[in-house]
């Protein structure tokens, strides 16, 4: 069985879930939605205030980086076609239709709870809402958010907490890290995302009740 974590962007996986990544090893996926490369041309923002000439450029240092974080704890990291906000709405039934062609039979699979209400995560929430999955607080937000979004209601359980000790909290760290060009921009809303004590300390999440997988797929 597989543990396979949709990340929304490149980084989310990591942020949330280092733990469960660690444990799992070779056994776990990271899905990445927002894995896509822009148009030429295009440019957001954040891309920009991250150094990037391009969207381009950011979607490839951006796997590169995934790839790097992933090797820490050895987990596969699977990049699908989709465009983040500032380059296009996301198609939840496009996304729904790719994720559930690569989860297998048996696969657990995590989605993120949207906390935080950053349109992209709400969206690949919104379009994986009835397929069963564990829900996970999304990194940042997991200290202070006791019940599964009102989405999940029903279809998820008591709320697991995890709160990493030293060792984990160090090799969380250097994993974020790896995420190289996010820092800058993650830090600006997140004071303390690397301290050692600070909020990547803690994770939280909601097991899926019943199957892991929509009936007839």
């Amino acid at each position: 069985m597989r543990d396979v974590i949709v990340s929304t962007h490149f980084d989310d996986a990591v942020l949330s879930l280092f733990s469960v990544l660690a444990e799992r090893a070779e056994h776990a996926v990271v899905l990445t939605v927002c894995g896509g490369v822009p148009p030429a041309g295009a440019l957001s923002t954040w891309d920009a205030a991250a150094g990037f000439a391009s969207g381009a450029d950011a979607a490839h240092a951006r796997r590169r980086e995934n790839v790097a974080s992933c090797a820490l704890t050895g987990a596969i990291a699977i990049d699908l076609p989709f465009l983040d906000g500032p380059y296009g709405a996301l198609d939840g039934s496009a996304v729904r239709a790719v994720v559930l062609s690569t989860v297998a039979e048996g696969d657990r699979l995590w989605i993120p709870a949207g906390i935080g209400r950053h349109p992209d995560h709400l969206a690949v929430r919104s379009a994986l809402a009835t397929v069963g999955a564990t829900v996970y607080a999304d990194g940042g937000y997991a200290g202070r958010w006791l019940h599964p979004p009102r989405a999940a209601a029903g279809t998820v359980g008591r709320v697991v907490r995890r709160r990493l000790d030293d060792a984990m909290m160090a090799a969380k760290i250097d994993a974020v890290r790896a995420h190289a060009s996010q820092i800058r921009g993650l830090t600006d809303g997140f004071p303390d995302l690397l301290d050692p004590h600070g909020r990547l300390r803690r994770e939280r999440w909601w097991p899926a009740r019943g199957p892991t997988m929509p009936p007839g797929r």
